[in-house]
C-alpha cells in the first residue's frame, strides 16, 4: 500500500466500522480476509486495500487510471518519489477523500492495456486497488472482495 503505509509500519484496524455493505465508502482503506490468490493457491491472508468500487459501480481502469460510472477519477501529479525514482506520486481525489498513490514506469504497451473493458461491482462486494498501482495484487488480479471478507477499516 506504498506511499499510504510503507513496509514494516503497524495498522490499527476498527473491527466494528461496518455494520453493513452499506457503511462502506469509496476510498476507505480496509482489511480482508482472502483464501484465494489467482494461482489457486491461498493460507487464508489479510491484505490492506483501498475501496474504489461499491455494488452497481461500473468500473475501467489500467495500469494508472481509473474511470468510475463513465468518468475519470481526478489526479493531480505531484512529483517523482525520491526513495524510488522508477515512481511518479499522483494525487488522486474519490468521493471525499484525496490521498497519494504511487505510479510506477510501465515496461510496454501491453501492460498499459492490460485491464480494459468496463464491469459492474456485484451486490455485496467491492472493487479494491492498491495504492501503488502498477505493483498490487488487488481486484484486478483477484477478483471482487465480499462484505463478510471484510475484517474492518484502517484507523
Amino acid at each position: 500500500m506504498y506511499p499510504t503505509v510503507h513496509s514494516g509500519e503497524f495498522v490499527f484496524i476498527h473491527k466494528l466500522a461496518y455494520a453493513s455493505a452499506n457503511d462502506v465508502k469509496r476510498g476507505d482503506l480496509v482489511a480482508y480476509r482472502t483464501n484465494t490468490m489467482p494461482d489457486g493457491s491461498g493460507d487464508d491472508t489479510v491484505f490492506l486495500k483501498r475501496i474504489v468500487g461499491i455494488p452497481g459501480d461500473r468500473i475501467s481502469t489500467n495500469a494508472s487510471e481509473i474511470i468510475l460510472n463513465g468518468e475519470r477519477v481526478p489526479q493531480k501529479y505531484l512529483r517523482e518519489d525520491g526513495a524510488l525514482l522508477s515512481l511518479s506520486l499522483f494525487e488522486e481525489k474519490l468521493g471525499d477523500r484525496q490521498y497519494v498513490i504511487a505510479v510506477g514506469r510501465l515496461k510496454d504497451a501491453a501492460q498499459a492495456k492490460r485491464f480494459s473493458g468496463v464491469i459492474t461491482v456485484p451486490v455485496d462486494c467491492f472493487f479494491v486497488l492498491g495504492d501503488n498501482r502498477t505493483n498490487s495484487l488487488d481486484s484486478r488480479y483477484a477478483g471482487f472482495v465480499k462484505f463478510s471478507d471484510i475484517v474492518g477499516r484502517k484507523l
